[in-house]
């Protein structure tokens, strides 16, 4: 009888050892990056008339975010662990140069995107400490041109960014991690004013904007 007892004791507490192990794994987080953004020289153009170039330096990015780690719970293999996040970020930017058939000019002012997106990661556990992450997010941006040349105009756009990098967990709750991202929007349409030679008038014409930068974050996150 007393073995018996010894046997149930002893697979209750495996149960419960591998129960909590699986829950602790699992949980809400929050977190925030920050990081550099190269930004590609952006392509402006008129629906009728001139077209020109205009690029930037590097900037700065910033973003706080909330997700839920799922753990293994949808790993056949145990290797890997899913990530479902919703995520702020602003991006920025400041002019440098436009460039215009051939001819290049100085120009001021800054660009600069918020986007709010909802992003899914990857985690790939290895026999390092480190755990490598792959993965992406869609969602909306407004783009907004501050100076150079434009009205302050903004506009909002569908967003989408792609990226990898690598997390280092410390402790059962905290982990950073660097990574590289792509992030881009459909074309943005802003109004700029211009003056036309012939009658000195000022006129507002509208230009499509493109808008795509790579990224590289550095970042936490915390698990509850």
């Amino acid at each position: 009888m007393k073995m018996r007892w010894m046997i149930f004791f002893g697979v209750a507490t495996c149960i419960t050892f591998v129960t909590s192990a699986t829950a602790a794994e699992q949980g809400v987080y929050f977190g925030a990056n920050m990081g550099a953004v190269f930004l590609e020289d952006s392509s402006v153009s008129a629906p009728v008339g001139s077209s020109f170039d205009i690029e930037y330096d590097s900037g700065m990015s910033y973003g706080i975010l909330l997700g839920y780690d799922a753990g293994t719970y949808f790993s056949k293999s145990g290797n890997t662990s899913g990530r479902l996040e919703i995520e702020y970020a602003r991006r920025s930017n400041d002019a440098d140069e436009v460039e215009e058939n051939g001819v290049f000019r100085p120009v001021g002012g800054e660009a600069i995107v918020d986007s709010l997106m909802i992003n899914s990661w990857v985690d790939f556990r290895t026999e390092s400490p480190f755990r490598p992450y792959l993965g992406g997010g869609l969602g909306a941006a407004r783009l907004t041109l501050d100076d150079a040349g434009f009205s302050d105009d903004d506009d909002i756009r569908f967003a989408y960014q792609a990226g990898a990098g690598i997390g280092l967990p410390i402790g059962n709750h905290l982990t950073i991690s660097v990574g590289y991202r792509y992030f881009s929007m459909l074309d943005a349409t802003l109004r700029a004013e211009t003056l036309d030679p012939e009658t000195d008038a000022v006129q507002e014409r509208e230009y499509d904007i493109e808008y795509s930068s790579h990224n590289i974050d550095v970042g936490f996150r915390f698990r509850f």
